[in-house]
């Protein structure tokens, strides 16, 4: 429960929801990712270590980057897709 709290989630009636902080934080950062993007940001670029954006926010959990990056055109399954050519 610690580690939540620390991270701005705490307890709701259905679960761990966020809290007003971590929202405002996503919103920020939502105005600051579709900036990048139509200024030119590739949403689907693949770092040599076969990382992408969608995928790292896979990685943390972060559910509304996630559908923010889907709705400018992220490919989910890229990076899944470069590591396993690379086996």
């Amino acid at each position: 429960m610690q580690l939540m709290q620390a991270h701005g989630f705490v307890d709701g009636v259905r679960g761990p929801v966020k809290s007003a902080a971590v929202r405002e934080r996503e919103a920020r950062l939502e105005k600051v990712v579709r900036k990048l993007v139509a200024a030119g940001a590739q949403v689907n670029r693949v770092a040599p270590d076969c990382r992408t954006a969608y995928g790292v926010a896979q990685e943390w959990g972060l559910d509304t980057m996630m559908a923010l990056l889907r709705e400018l055109g992220a490919d989910p399954q890229l990076q899944a897709s470069c590591r396993a050519g690379r086996r």
